[in-house]
């Protein structure tokens, strides 16, 4: 199905469910009602005249872009900003610290052993849940365990279309293993701090694995925290804050969080296979493999602008287990 919406109803993805569809709305707002199928069709015809009642219904579950969404937006949005650190989401928080920090340091301990790189500038470590993904992110944190950064890039997928290219969040990160610090100062030359998009990182998960990683690794070297929207065409726009914000890159390591999709996502272009990930070591990203998120396209392009010639080695590429989909892939970046 086209990406299309009614000009009136936000982009938002939606998932196909028994009896309907669902909305996923990453800034947390929607209530994630089911959809029937008539109503989420007439939802994706853009000239379409849609019944008042419907657009009610989409109005009070917050999925018309319209007033009653920017009040719901800035109130919760201050809600969220009311903390002074950002508060760990994902369903490790619960976690007994001490059972936690043994289980990740004893991920990164099974390849303590690994040579040090050469000059690492990158990584790109899978964003999937910790239990399905911990034995990658533990083999690329001990390949740059030696280092000595200033700091540490985290860039996600929003899994939405972004009203601006990215979305850095400035404050301290709180983990249920302690708090890591946040480079806020270059969070501030990046912008956007105070628009109402930074809500996206309250509910998102995708960086939270790989942050447990630094604070077990790097528990003193500040982060940035970025999600980028998943609007491809936004890419060049993000790519010019990313180098004016942060135009030396000598003691900096960008980690790369995302997941690579089964499935290509329009007709004619095709899934990134295991050949055509062996591609991504040149940093070469063709534009029709279209199971490379944005936040891939993004980091590779960033790179390739730092320095063309750094050499990329596969980690590790594991394919997940239901009910999760696509691929998880663990790759080095250095120089040669």
């Amino acid at each position: 199905m086209s990406d299309t919406f009614h000009p009136c109803i936000r982009r938002l993805p939606a998932s196909r469910e028994a009896g309907g569809w669902r909305f996923d709305d990453p800034l947390g707002l929607a209530s994630g009602t089911l959809w029937s199928d008539e109503d989420y069709l007439a939802c994706r015809e853009p000239g379409a005249t849609l019944p008042a009642s419907l657009l009610y219904r989409l109005s009070q579950q917050c999925l018309l872009d319209d007033a009653r969404l920017r009040e719901r937006w800035q109130a919760e949005l201050a809600l969220y900003r009311s903390t002074p650190n950002r508060p760990f989401a994902g369903p490790d928080r619960a976690r007994d610290p001490f059972s936690l920090r043994v289980a990740i340091a004893g991920m990164v301990a099974d390849d303590w052993d690994m040579p040090p790189a050469r000059a690492p500038r990158g990584l790109l470590v899978p964003a999937a849940p910790l239990a399905a993904s911990a034995r990658l992110l533990g083999r690329s944190f001990a390949a740059v365990r030696h280092e000595r950064f200033e700091r540490i890039v985290l860039l996600g997928d929003s899994r939405a279309e972004l009203g601006v290219p990215l979305c850095a969040e400035a404050r301290a990160h709180d983990t249920p293993l302690g708090t890591q610090s946040s480079d806020a100062a270059a969070c501030e030359r990046l912008g956007h701090g105070d628009a109402p998009w930074q809500l996206v990182h309250r509910g998102s998960t995708t960086l939270e694995p790989a942050l447990l990683f630094v604070r077990i690794v790097f528990p003193q070297v500040p982060i940035v925290a970025l999600l980028a929207s998943r609007d491809r065409t936004q890419c060049g726009q993000a790519l010019q804050q990313l180098c004016a914000a942060l135009p030396d890159l000598t003691r900096t390591l960008i980690v790369c969080v995302a997941d690579l999709s089964d499935q290509a996502a329009e007709p004619g272009s095709r899934a990134i296979d295991t050949q055509h990930s062996e591609s991504l070591q040149a940093l070469s990203l063709a534009e029709d493999a279209r199971g490379v998120p944005a936040a891939i396209h993004l980091f590779a392009q960033w790179l390739r602008r730092e320095d063309p010639d750094l050499r990329g080695n596969t980690l590790g590429y594991m394919a997940m287990s239901a009910p999760l989909q696509g691929r998880m892939l663990s790759m080095l970046f250095q120089r040669e």
